[in-house]
């Protein structure tokens, strides 16, 4: 995600261009997707394995997230609408569960966690609709406007573009520093988890499904006391 990384994962940075360069004060990081690779220390890249997250359970058996599942069967394509949802799970992961007395420490990380979510998704968007207004052709059409924190273009009120662009970047750089703080544990969570370790499935930069392994003491180990896939609903939401 934000961390500094030389891995292949995320494109080169530029400048910006156009419209946008005499008023955003952050450079563009340009898509890109290699997550196999890393720099050879020439220029060039090398291969990986990419490791993954597992647990222990309370047999001391190890445990991996699931694979796509159709009638009890791995891999099997589903027949029938019903079962599609189901299937795709393995990727989206299951509804995070309502609030509730009593719920698991794990649940109530997931949601704090789910709202960081939502908040850098809607975040982005603002950020990327700003940009568009500032740098798309004219007669584009002007990307919706989302309730949970897009303002009206073009500006209104007295407010002016510069004004727009210099709160977006603020905001990008305040939520995308409160997820890396969660995940690092700084402060740590009431809940007394320890070392979060989060992937994340994103579609074009937005965060839609998250799968989270988390362990109760201080030691990194590869492998986690709890586990948990689920889907983000309402994904450019702000709570």
């Amino acid at each position: 995600m934000s961390k500094k990384t030389t891995t292949h994962k995320l494109g080169e940075i530029k400048n910006q261009f156009g419209p946008a360069a005499a008023i955003f004060t952050m450079q563009r990081r340009i898509p890109r997707w290699h997550p196999d690779a890393d720099d050879d220390g020439s220029g060039g890249r090398k291969e990986l394995h990419i490791e993954e997250a597992i647990r222990v359970n309370s047999s001391g058996k190890f445990e991996r997230f699931p694979v796509p599942t159709s009638a009890g069967h791995a891999f099997e394509e589903p027949t029938g609408a019903a079962d599609g949802a189901v299937f795709n799970r393995w990727i989206l992961g299951g509804k995070i569960e309502e609030q509730r007395p009593g719920e698991s420490a794990l649940t109530k990380l997931l949601r704090d966690l789910a709202v960081l979510v939502r908040r850098y998704n809607a975040s982005l968007y603002r950020l990327r609709r700003l940009h568009f207004f500032l740098n798309a052709p004219a007669g584009s059409p002007l990307p919706p406007r989302n309730p949970a924190g897009d303002e009206e273009l073009p500006p209104t009120g007295g407010r002016t573009i510069e004004d727009m662009v210099k709160d977006a970047e603020k905001d990008w750089k305040k939520v995308t520093k409160e997820i890396d703080d969660f995940i690092d544990n700084r402060p740590p969570h009431p809940t007394g988890l320890r070392n979060i370790m989060a992937d994340m499935v994103e579609v074009n930069g937005y965060i839609v499904s998250m799968r989270v392994v988390t362990n109760a003491t201080d030691e990194r180990p590869v492998i986690g006391s709890s586990s948990s896939h689920v889907s983000i609903s309402s994904a450019f939401s702000s709570s």
